[in-house]
C-alpha cells in the first residue's frame, strides 16, 4: 500500500485527538485498519486488541473492520510465527469492541441500567410497536389539549374538517428532529426562545447568505457565457450588452446580500429581468449559452420567493403563538411516549443514544463518573 502524506499522518499521529475527514472511496477504512495494526504491533507503545474501541455506523462496516484486522494479523503471524505478542492479539481481537453505534450504546445501557432507572431486561421496539405506541400517545395528548382549550389557534391553522393528520404529522416531524440532539427538550426550548424573541436576524442571515451565493453563482455563469460569446463576433455583438447588464445586476444583488441589506437585496431581485438579447439563428454555440441563461433564470426565480415580502419580523410575531403551541404539544407527546415505553420495558434506538449521552455527559458537558470508568478500559 502506497500511503499519502495525509494518510500517514492519520496512521501515525499519537499526541492528542485526531480527526480525519475524507471522501467516499478515499481509503478511510484501510487507514483505520493500518492505524489499529500499528497500535497492536508497536514494540515501543503496544496496545492490546481488547483496549481498542472501534465504532461504525453499520453492521457490515463493523464486520469488514474485524475481518480486515484478522486478515492482517494472520499475514503478520505467517511472516513471524514465533511472535508471541501477535498470537496474543489474534486471541484478544475476539474480545475487541468493534461494532455499531447502536450496539455500543446498548451494551453501555445494559451495564449501567441501574443509573438510568431501567430494568436490565429492556427490549428494543419493533417498527410496528413504535408506530402503535406513538399513535396512542399522540392521540391522548392531542385529545387532552383540545379539552383544555389549548389548541384552538393551532387547530384553526392546521386541522381540516376531515381529520387532524396534518397537525399530527407536524408534531411527529418536530419530535423526530429533536431526537438528533443530545438534549432534545433543551434544544427545543432554546429555539422557541429565539423565535419568540421576534428577532429575525438569525433567519435573515441564512437567507441573505444563500442569496449572496446564488447571485455570485449567476454572475459567474454570465461571465462564462460572455467568454463563450467572444468566440464569434456576431454572437458577441448580439448577446454581450444583455449578458453584461444581467451579470452586473446579479452581482449587485450578491453585494447587497453580503452587506446584510435585506431591502436592497430584495429590491435588486424584484427589479431583475433578463435584458433583451439579439436574435441569431443557426449558431451551435448559442445552445451552450442558452443552458447557462436558463440556469440563471431558474436560480433568480427561486430567489424571488426567498426575498419576497420583507416582513420577516411581522411573520415571526404572527406565527409565534402557533409555534409555542406546537412546541408544547410535541413535548407533551414526547413525555407521554416515553412513559408508555417505560411501562412496557421498551426502548427505541433514539433512547439508546440518549441514555448513553445521559450516562457519559452532564448537561454542563463534563464527563460523568461512568464515562471515566468506561474510558479507563480503552487506550484508543
Amino acid at each position: 500500500m502506497q500511503w499519502t502524506e495525509s494518510q500517514l499522518d492519520a496512521v501515525n499521529s499519537l499526541d492528542g485527538t485526531v480527526l480525519v475527514a475524507a471522501a467516499a472511496g478515499s481509503g478511510k477504512t484501510a487507514v483505520l485498519v493500518q492505524r489499529a495494526m500499528q497500535r497492536l504491533s508497536d514494540s515501543q507503545h503496544p496496545t492490546d486488541a481488547n483496549r481498542l474501541l472501534i465504532v461504525t455506523f453499520t453492521k457490515a462496516a463493523a464486520a469488514e473492520m474485524r475481518a480486515r484486522l484478522e486478515q492482517r494479523l494472520f499475514q503478520l503471524l505467517r511472516e513471524e510465527p514465533g511472535n508471541g505478542r501477535l498470537r496474543r492479539q489474534s486471541v484478544l481481537l475476539h474480545q475487541a469492541q468493534i461494532g455499531t453505534v447502536d450496539s455500543f450504546c446498548a451494551d453501555m445501557v445494559r451495564e449501567f441500567f441501574h443509573l438510568l432507572g431501567l430494568t436490565p431486561d429492556f427490549k428494543i421496539l419493533s417498527d410496528k410497536q413504535e408506530e402503535e405506541l406513538m399513535s396512542l400517545a399522540l392521540d391522548e395528548v392531542m385529545g387532552e389539549a383540545f379539552e383544555a382549550g389549548k389548541m384552538e389557534e393551532l387547530a384553526d391553522a392546521f386541522v381540516s374538517e376531515r381529520n387532524d393528520a396534518r397537525l399530527m404529522g407536524m408534531a411527529l416531524t418536530l419530535y423526530r428532529f429533536m431526537q438528533s440532539h443530545p438534549f432534545p427538550e433543551k434544544w427545543l426550548e432554546e429555539k422557541l426562545e429565539m423565535y419568540l424573541a421576534g428577532d429575525p436576524s438569525p433567519w435573515e442571515q441564512v437567507i441573505l447568505s444563500y442569496a449572496a451565493g446564488a447571485g455570485e453563482y449567476c454572475g459567474a455563469l454570465l461571465s462564462n457565457a460572455l467568454t463563450l460569446a467572444q468566440e464569434d463576433s456576431l454572437l458577441y455583438d448580439a448577446f454581450a450588452p444583455a449578458l453584461s447588464a444581467d451579470r452586473e445586476a446579479c452581482l449587485a444583488l450578491a453585494q447587497a446580500a453580503r452587506a446584510g441589506d435585506w431591502e436592497a437585496a430584495a429590491a435588486a431581485r424584484n427589479s431583475f429581468s433578463p435584458k433583451r438579447r439579439g436574435a441569431l439563428r443557426g449558431f451551435d454555440k448559442e445552445d451552450a449559452l442558452l443552458l447557462r441563461l436558463e440556469e440563471v433564470k431558474k436560480t433568480m426565480k427561486g430567489l424571488k420567493t426567498c426575498l419576497s415580502g420583507g416582513g420577516t419580523r411581522a411573520e415571526l410575531a404572527a406565527a409565534a403563538p402557533l409555534l409555542q403551541s406546537l412546541g408544547e404539544l410535541t413535548v407533551s407527546f414526547s413525555r407521554r411516549y416515553q412513559e408508555k415505553k417505560r411501562e412496557r420495558g421498551f426502548l427505541d434506538y433514539n433512547d439508546l443514544e440518549h441514555c448513553a449521552v445521559q450516562l457519559f455527559c452532564g448537561e454542563d458537558g463534563q464527563p460523568t463518573p461512568a464515562a471515566r470508568e468506561v474510558a479507563a478500559r480503552f487506550d484508543e
